[in-house]
């Protein structure tokens, strides 16, 4: 005797495993896009039995085929890895958030076991997605800004590995130039010195600082700072990072994905020590010239 037709967007094939688990007779149908389960009593199987399974499918793996779906129907560029990747990355999220999260299933479940029930005895068949977005509406808003947040910080990392490529193709055509060179990163200020210590600077580097100043334009001093490293190219670069709080990608990180095996990290020079101990509205006196202001 059919019990319940359960229809959704996404597959159901984890739901049909439940039920069945719980002693249900399933059968599936798949006309696309809609997923179909024929839910048959088995034996003395209770109704309760099947309002747990897919209350604990909807708020174990639907999230994640949600989300693998709407990435399909929004990005259809990504790959089918890539987005089998996002969706994992975002019900990873999920998991792993406390429970007083917007997007934490806890608070949802005894009122999408209510709804589902309540469709089911009106009609004899529920549309799972229709219950989540109508009864949980504020649950599925947090799942798609998760969504969005997971895909809006793939394609910055992806951004960012081309940029840092370019920059690393630029340097490669470079000529050698000096042995060793020192990046400074604080808080307040990012500048590069030669083995002894003296602020590097460049004419070609400079012009475009003074072009920039005159034209009202913001100076990104990471950008300078950067093309003065590139185009002195050393052998090795001395990474002196003492930044606290710095966002990612950090300058640090930066220069140490272009130069790769060229950069060492600074273990804690006197410089490094001083600057750490420092306020940022405070510098201490190192004779060093801080060329590249931040802000």
């Amino acid at each position: 005797m059919r019990i319940a037709t359960i229809e959704s967007d996404v597959p159901l094939g984890a739901l049909a495993g439940r039920l069945r688990t719980a002693g249900w007779a399933v059968a599936e149908q798949e006309v696309t896009p809609r997923y179909t389960l024929i839910v048959e009593r088995s034996g003395d199987t209770g109704l309760h039995t099947l309002l747990e399974s897919v209350a604990e499918f909807l708020c174990s793996e639907w999230p994640h085929l949600y989300m693998e779906t709407r990435l399909r129907a929004m990005y259809p560029l990504l790959s089918p890895e890539e987005r089998q990747y996002l969706a994992l990355l975002a019900a990873h999220v999920i998991r792993r958030a406390h429970r007083d999260a917007a997007w934490h299933p806890a608070p949802w479940r005894a009122e999408l076991m209510r709804a589902v029930q309540d469709t089911l005895s009106r009609y004899g068949r529920v549309h799972l997605d229709g219950v989540v977005r109508f009864r949980a509406r504020p649950w599925l808003k947090a799942l798609q800004d998760v969504a969005s947040g997971v895909v809006k910080q793939f394609f910055a990392d992806r951004e960012y590995e081309t940029f840092v490529a370019m920059l690393r193709h630029i340097l490669d055509a470079q000529p050698p130039g000096a042995d060793v060179l020192h990046v400074y990163c604080s808080e307040a200020c990012v500048w590069v010195t030669d083995a002894h210590g003296q602020v590097v600077t460049d004419r070609r580097v400079l012009d475009v600082i003074a072009e920039q100043e005159q034209e009202e334009e913001d100076i990104d001093v990471e950008d300078v700072a950067m093309s003065l490293l590139i185009t002195r190219a050393p052998r090795y670069v001395v990474v002196h990072d003492v930044t606290k709080a710095a966002p990612w990608p950090s300058f640090a990180e930066t220069v140490e994905r272009v130069f790769l095996e060229r950069t060492r990290r600074c273990p804690g020079c006197d410089v490094c020590e001083r600057l750490r101990n420092a306020s940022e509205q405070n510098p201490p006196q190192v004779n060093i010239v801080f060329p590249f202001p931040r802000g």
